[in-house]
């Protein structure tokens, strides 16, 4: 979806999009990062430019507070794009006194498609930030954020994660129909780009919250990918389905033999989910977490998705050596298990082929250039060359 087409809806739009219209209220708005994919809109009287931090870090959010610097000294000059919302009164989550009296709110649009979501950051008059609402911006995202919702409720019974994960706030359904929910902010706003103790130790306090200790073709993990894979083999060339079916098969053979843990995962862990606080990490962004899932999926997905979303080649010799690195966590993590090297691989293959059926049901099909399926569907089909026999 173009800017143009964000801007219109958000306005309150044509009668086609009024639906999924943000509830803003009324004023002037700029638009930082207007070309790429994930646009966020700062209300011009915004004082506290270092709020743009909790949607853009590091050098991007330097680079953001700079442009809205030279915008406000210079406003002919039109170096970022403006709108103004007349209507609207002062703004449905604005008007909310749950989380507090904000006065104003910072809004990050999400990436256009089936789960397309914005996060708003409601600020005080004194420029605090106070609490974050998500809100659906179609209709099927409004099950995303009411999954998340249940997560976060379910795990704030855990005393292990406390002042780790969002406490929920408040949820319920917008004006204009979309479901929201708002949540308390993350204490810092540094990602930390490496796995450190903090990491581990949040896993492996997040895998004992439940489990189900079972063998592989028993299990959560493997019905979800059986299920997924059977939705999605209409819209699969021939070949694909194949392969598909070649890796699941390999998976149990690869895990023949062997139980273990099959625990609750946040299924995005991953460093953009991730704020450094302390000797803690605190994690973002629950839609995705399952119960019953792969015991390693969090971990491999740390080490590999930020390469793969980035489009670099995951070689041989860096997959293996992201697999002895996970061998050593999950024996930190799950001492009571056995975890050979082959379990490893059966694993990291299971975790390959979740990713690459969450993409192909997220698109109804493999088609297209998304890198995270094109490296992880590769990965899958050489895993001769990397999984240990």
């Amino acid at each position: 979806m173009s800017l143009d087409q964000t801007l219109r809806a958000i306005r309150g739009g044509p009668a086609q999009t009024k639906h999924w219209a943000l509830p803003l209220g009324r004023g002037h708005w700029r638009v930082l990062f207007a070309n790429e994919q994930q646009p966020v809109l700062v209300p011009a009287d915004t004082r506290d430019l270092g709020l743009v931090h909790h949607f853009a870090a590091g050098w991007k959010g330097l680079y953001a507070q700079a442009l809205l610097r030279m915008s406000s000294a210079f406003p002919q000059a039109g170096l970022l794009p403006e709108f103004r919302k007349e209507e609207g009164g002062h703004g449905f989550f604005l008007d909310r006194r749950i989380y507090g009296p904000p006065s104003r709110a910072l809004v990050r649009i999400g990436r256009s498609g089936s789960g397309q979501k914005a996060s708003l950051l409601l600020v005080s008059e004194a420029g605090d930030g106070i609490a974050l609402a998500k809100v659906a911006m179609v209709p099927a995202a409004d099950a995303q954020l009411a999954a998340e919702a249940n997560w976060l409720r379910e795990l704030e019974a855990a005393p292990e994660l406390e002042h780790q994960i969002p406490r929920l706030l408040a949820e319920g359904n917008a004006p204009n129909g979309r479901h929201y929910m708002v949540t308390s902010l993350a204490p810092a706003t540094r990602n930390p780009r490496s796995f450190g103790p903090a990491h581990e130790a949040f896993l492996g306090a997040l895998g004992r919250v439940a489990w189900d200790i079972t063998n592989f073709p028993a299990s959560p993990c493997f019905a979800g990918l059986e299920s997924t894979l059977r939705g999605l083999e209409q819209h699969l060339s021939s070949g694909e389905r194949t392969a598909l079916h070649g890796g699941l098969h390999d998976c149990c053979a690869y895990l023949a033999g062997w139980s273990g843990p099959f625990v609750v995962a946040h299924r995005n862990f991953a460093p953009w989910n991730i704020r450094v606080h302390g000797e803690r990490i605190f994690v973002l962004n629950w839609q995705h977490a399952r119960a019953g899932s792969n015991p390693l999926a969090d971990a491999l997905n740390h080490f590999l998705m930020p390469r793969a979303v980035s489009g670099r080649v995951i070689t041989r010799a860096a997959l293996i050596a992201t697999l002895r690195r996970v061998e050593q966590i999950a024996q930190n993590l799950y001492p009571e298990w056995t975890w050979r090297p082959q379990v490893i691989s059966g694993l990291a293959l299971a975790y390959l082929l979740e990713a690459i059926l969450h993409c192909g049901a997220a698109n109804r099909g493999l088609a297209g250039t998304h890198p995270v399926k094109a490296g992880y569907f590769r990965l899958m089909e050489e895993r001769a060359a990397w999984a240990a026999r």
